[in-house]
């Protein structure tokens, strides 16, 4: 696990900074991302709007931070394989949730592996310094911690569902529910459909402010 309270801890400048590639799934959430990440002086933050864009954009090697929703359809571990044959380049993989299989089979395939989306900027930072300088991230998928865990699995939600609620306290909407789960809408909002009647709530916001007052889901960062 990163633990990384400070900017300075959690990335040293170096002599030049390290070049960052961003390929997300959406123009809102690169937005966001790039302007946080680019506060860090150490990190020289770009946004590839496209595959030809990405790949004009590692030359000379980067840390890709991707999203698979950036490559629709096709398996994130290839892609990870075409981009560690690119110098000096390697890849890391957000997810809000991915299997130690994939994680490991991404590592094999040249990555750094995954990050999960539910830790904070600071340490994605923190994670982005390592990988530069020839590290592998650890496993590290959880969304509750056990006490939460153990808390919801009281109120009768499935884990997936755990997942779904964290998500709608983060105000995420059907969509970016699916698309942080890599499901379907449809999938989505049935999750979200079963949380609100375990919950005995009639709203999304309901079902959010509960969590945040029974302690099923984990505070800020």
């Amino acid at each position: 696990m990163i633990v990384t309270t400070t900017l300075e801890s959690a990335v040293p400048a170096p002599p030049n900074p390290i070049r960052v590639v961003l390929a997300p799934e959406s123009a809102m959430f690169a937005t966001g991302l790039a302007a946080t990440l680019g506060e860090f002086a150490a990190l020289d933050v770009v946004v590839a709007e496209s595959i030809d864009a990405l790949s004009t954009a590692v030359r000379g090697g980067a840390i890709v931070v991707m999203q698979p929703g950036f490559f629709p359809g096709t398996d994130p571990v290839r892609i990870v394989q075409g981009l560690s044959r690119c110098p000096h380049t390697s890849s890391i993989v957000l997810a809000a949730e991915a299997s130690e299989e994939l994680h490991i089979d991404l590592i094999a395939a040249g990555g750094a592996g995954t990050f999960p989306l539910h830790r904070s900027l600071v340490e994605l930072a923190s994670a982005i310094a390592m990988v530069a300088r020839g590290g592998r991230l650890g496993y590290d998928a959880h969304h509750l911690t056990p006490n939460a865990r153990r808390r919801a699995l009281a109120r009768g939600l499935s884990r997936r569902e755990h997942e779904v609620l964290e998500l709608l306290g983060q105000g995420c909407s059907n969509r970016a529910i699916a698309e942080a789960l890599f499901v379907s809408v449809h999938t989505a909002r049935h999750h979200v459909q079963s949380v609100l009647e375990k919950l005995g709530v009639h709203s999304r916001v309901e079902a959010a402010a509960t969590a945040v007052r029974e302690g099923l889901i984990d505070g800020p960062r």
